[in-house]
């Protein structure tokens, strides 16, 4: 089981994907570094445990405080992960999928024989009710606001006020 050693700096964000170092302390075994790649990451704050796939292949979950996120200076038993280690990394992260570059729209250029309109179109008087009182909208007892709301004359007025 890994040892519980002080993080050493912290990437901002840590997810899958992200290497991370552990010092496993076994009784049969002398201590050892293992790298790993995280998988996934659960709970928070002290109980926030990693889901590492670490570089022999072997699957494990890990406190987030009993590991780094930079390589030790002591040597490690492997270079990286392994063929094994890759096959489960490559079956439990998400693929990283580039997206197709995206095409800006032609402008919309007027047809030759289009003519410009004379005036601007006269704005429509608004149907329903005050979103206020809930009366029906009556024809000139309306007041529209910049924003594109409508409130009846009254209560506009106490809007206003």
């Amino acid at each position: 089981s890994p040892a519980a050693p002080a993080p050493a700096e912290e990437p901002d964000e840590p997810g899958p994907g992200t290497r991370v170092w552990a010092l496993f302390d076994d009784d049969s075994l002398p201590q050892s570094w293992w790298g790993g790649t995280i998988i996934s990451i659960s709970g928070v704050a002290e109980e926030m445990r990693y889901e590492v796939v670490f570089d022999d292949g072997e699957r494990q979950g890990v406190y987030a405080a009993h590991v780094f996120h930079s390589p030790p200076d002591d040597p490690l038993p492997v270079s990286g992960p392994n063929a094994k280690a890759k096959a489960v990394l490559e079956k439990a992260l998400p693929k990283k999928k580039t997206p197709a570059p995206r095409k800006r729209p032609a402008p919309k250029r007027p047809a030759a024989d289009s003519q410009p309109p004379s005036q601007p179109p006269r704005p429509q008087m608004p149907t329903g009710n005050c979103p206020v009182c809930y009366e029906p909208f009556r024809s000139g007892e309306v007041k529209s606001f910049n924003c594109g709301h409508h409130l009846c004359t009254t209560c506009g007025e106490a809007l206003a006020r």
